[in-house]
């Protein structure tokens, strides 16, 4: 029996560590949005935003987007069968900027569309930027982010461009959460930066995408049922051959999304299990196995011995690149020695996810219910194994 645990303990060690590797190396790798850089012309920005019921902070969002030095910018607002007082808050804005906003109102939606990605694909159809960019309706930004972003891509020759935004959140747990959440992503940005051809990247907060790339990949179209959109545009444009970068903007870009650990569960109800492409024995052994790997690697360090005690330092030195992470956000490292733990509440997010979309059959979003047979033939597959993604 001795041999058995000190094996499952050994075992849960090598994993930590191989985990607190990559972790390490993605956010060591991270690179910062670049300064602006003179260009040789003012390239022209189509700006789309899918809102659904935003009246807090769309009308901010708007006049930031108008307010972009450097390029020639347009928005156009989707309004999702809003229910509260957006509609009138982009009328508001209409009367200020009649020349470079536009609006469109969505009163239902086509068959075999989702809310989201086909308001994406109505503002895109009234695009006419050499770029377009695809950002939430809560999304603050600094007057140069979006100059800054497409110099960015002109120099490295890239045809997408995602950032990372900042949150405000307070609490040491949310930061922590937050930052567990990341280390992934950080991962995979580090990868795409490199043109590694099996990773890929999209941001919901920041897609930016060369038109031309855009519409070669058949833009929305082939996304029409897909919950995580802004991902899969990523996987679709690395698919084609075309090339993404990725930038941390946290001091630039602003995004109002979970707030805490809790509500970060909450906000990732209809996502995690997408991640898994709705495959129920996927997320669950994903549960099982974090699940394990965190409790028996908090189990070493009560038990002891040198091994349980190597299962718990490979835990914990999860740490480290948190605090890379942290420290590049401002917030200071106390939040990062509160990560390993975190774990649980990604787990937890993954397990809520899928548990709740099974019960219900589906996924209710922007006020549509969304069967999971139908997502399930719809989507377009993500295919994780081991890093991979397969057509």
């Amino acid at each position: 029996m001795d041999a058995v645990v000190a094996t499952a303990f050994g075992a849960i060690a090598a994993g930590w560590l191989v985990y607190a590797a990559l972790a390490t190396y993605g956010a060591l790798a991270g690179r910062r949005l670049p300064p602006a850089r003179p260009l040789e012309r003012k390239p022209r920005v189509s700006v789309v935003i899918p809102a659904r019921n935003e009246q807090q902070r769309i009308g901010r969002t708007v006049e930031q987007l108008l307010e972009q030095r450097g390029v020639e910018i347009d928005v156009i607002v989707v309004d999702d069968r809003s229910s509260d007082r957006t509609p009138d808050v982009l009328e508001e804005a209409m009367r200020r900027h009649p020349d470079r906003l536009d609006r469109v109102r969505v009163e239902e939606l086509p068959e075999d569309w989702l809310g989201k990605p086909w308001a994406c694909r109505l503002g895109a159809e009234r695009a006419r930027g050499d770029w377009i960019l695809f950002t939430d309706a809560d999304v603050w930004m600094q007057p140069d982010v979006v100059a800054r972003a497409v110099a960015a891509a002109e120099v490295e020759a890239a045809d997408h461009v995602c950032l990372f935004a900042g949150e405000a959140v307070t609490s040491l747990t949310s930061r922590a959460a937050m930052l567990c959440f990341s280390l992934g992503m950080l991962f995979f940005a580090a990868r795409a930066n490199r043109d590694d051809p099996r990773s890929f990247i999209g941001i919901g907060a920041f897609n930016l995408v060369r038109s031309e790339a855009y519409h070669a990949i058949g833009g929305h179209v082939p996304l029409r049922l897909e919950v995580i959109d802004d991902m899969k545009l990523g996987l679709l444009l690395r698919r084609a051959g075309y090339r993404s970068r990725v930038y941390g903007a946290i001091d630039s870009v602003e995004v109002h999304w979970a707030g805490s650990a809790l509500g970060m569960i909450r906000a990732l109800e209809k996502n995690m299990f997408a991640m898994f492409d709705f495959s129920l024995f996927r997320a669950l052994g994903f549960v099982a196995l974090s699940t394990l790997a965190t409790v028996g690697a908090a189990a070493g360090a009560v038990l002891g011995g040198p091994f349980g005690l190597a299962a718990a330092a490979a835990w914990l030195s999860t740490a480290v690149p948190a605090a890379i992470a942290a420290r590049r956000t401002g917030w200071g490292v106390g939040a990062a020695f509160l990560t390993p733990p975190m774990s649980l509440i990604v787990t937890a997010a993954v397990a809520h996810s899928a548990l709740t979309t099974m019960r219900r059959g589906g996924v209710r979003w922007r006020g549509t219910f969304y069967s999971l047979e139908r997502l399930r033939e719809g989507g377009v597959r993500l295919g994780m194994l081991f890093g991979r993604f397969v057509k």
